[in-house]
């Protein structure tokens, strides 16, 4: 129930998506008599590789193809492929490129309102890794367990991604535009019971001197029940006192901090502190 009502209010800042959009379908265009013989067979190996499934081989093929010859029906296929990679600003660029070079095309109708459908298509972030039973929390708010799938707003983010002997922080940029972003965890071993996380406006990363240990921050250790002060070596921020309760129990206490609104005070970065408890599914 406690990691349901943490999905709601997580919900604020970072929409969850139920399912991505539906894949797009399959079309090919076939080559015509204006194919000189060398991007005819370049063309020809391209929709091999496209019907066996090779998307990789199929784009590099076609762009072959283009580079001896710049056919309009290759790039429909060249943007078929991009279109299906999730490769949504090459796609529209490469069906542009058809309609230029095809401007009588009798389904130009159809390839704008493709185009149209993918401008309008929002950005995705997926995030997964390999060790199974990790939950993930997008700029400090729980979205759920892993591998998730996020529809964030355009900007900087954070991600966190805690398994049961694993961590994971990374930030990402989103730029404006349909795309879909892979943020995929390696498996880096790194357990405890206390999670101190930042947002994406605390550059600063290091160790700081905690209970005579050198702690990583961002980063996941082990901290003994009770209440906890700690100091960041940043000249930014070492004027803060970072206050957080451990709790006993089986879970993980998430300590999120980010800058305050507001000035600053010779040069010291008021923050803020946001402390959560996160249970593993189990």
């Amino acid at each position: 129930m406690a990691r349901v009502a943490a999905c709601v209010l997580a919900c604020t800042t970072v929409t969850l998506a139920d399912a991505p959009p539906s894949p797009a379908p399959v079309r090919r265009k076939p080559a015509t008599e204006a194919y000189p013989p060398e991007a005819l067979s370049l063309f020809v190996d391209a929709v091999i590789a496209d019907k066996a499934g090779d998307l990789g081989a199929a784009n590099d093929g076609y762009w072959r193809s283009l580079r001896v010859s710049p056919q309009a029906n290759t790039y429909y296929n060249l943007a078929n492929v991009q279109h299906r990679r999730e490769w949504f600003e090459q796609a529209i660029e490469s069906y542009r490129k058809y309609l230029e070079l095809a401007p009588d095309a009798p389904d130009r109708a159809e390839v704008e309102r493709v185009i149209a459908a993918i401008e309008k298509r929002p950005a995705i972030v997926v995030i997964d890794g390999r060790e199974p039973g990790a939950i993930v929390v997008v700029d400090g708010k729980l979205v759920g367990p892993s591998p998730a799938l996020i529809r964030p707003a355009e900007g900087r983010h954070v991600v966190d991604r805690i398994g049961p002997k694993s961590y994971l922080h990374k930030s990402f940029f989103l730029p404006a535009g349909p795309r879909t972003e892979h943020i995929d965890a390696r498996y880096e071993e790194q357990a405890g019971n206390v999670v101190l996380s930042a947002s994406p406006a605390i550059v600063w990363k290091g160790k700081f001197e905690y209970d005579d240990r050198a702690l990583p921050f961002p980063g996941r250790f082990t901290l003994p029940p009770g209440r906890h002060a700690i100091r960041l070596p940043s000249y930014e921020l070492e004027c803060n006192t970072i206050v957080f309760d451990v709790a006993k129990g089986d879970h993980v206490t998430y300590v999120y901090i980010d800058e305050a609104d507001g000035p600053r005070d010779r040069g010291c970065r008021s923050l803020t502190v946001r402390t959560q408890k996160l249970r593993l599914p189990s």
